[in-house]
């Protein structure tokens, strides 16, 4: 794991693996710099670590850190909201019994 190519990292000069994709830079700046993402998305991540995955499921870190002008409208009329990238979430579904179906 990270962990170990660290490890490596520290005693060889260069870990074995490309690290790429375990660093958190690779997100965009305005992301990565908010504390309070990067403490809630570390915490998921290791909770979830051995976790079962379940289709759908997506990240609780960060929601409703930004929404778009039509947040309110969209959600009063049902919609169901996906977790999205960079703080934004977007319209997934709408409920059944929602204001358009009645």
């Amino acid at each position: 794991g990270c962990g170990d190519q660290l490890a490596k990292w520290v005693v060889n000069g260069r870990p074995d693996l490309d690290m790429y994709g375990y660093d958190i830079r690779r997100f965009c700046p305005e992301v990565s710099k908010n504390k309070e993402w990067v403490d809630q998305r570390s915490h998921e991540a290791y909770a979830k670590n051995y976790a079962l995955v379940f289709p759908h499921d997506e990240p609780l870190a960060s929601r409703n850190m930004k929404k778009d002008p039509f947040h309110e409208i969209l959600e009063a009329a049902g919609c169901v909201y996906q977790g999205g990238s960079f703080w934004w979430k977007r319209p997934g579904e709408e409920q059944p019994g929602s204001p358009e179906e009645d």
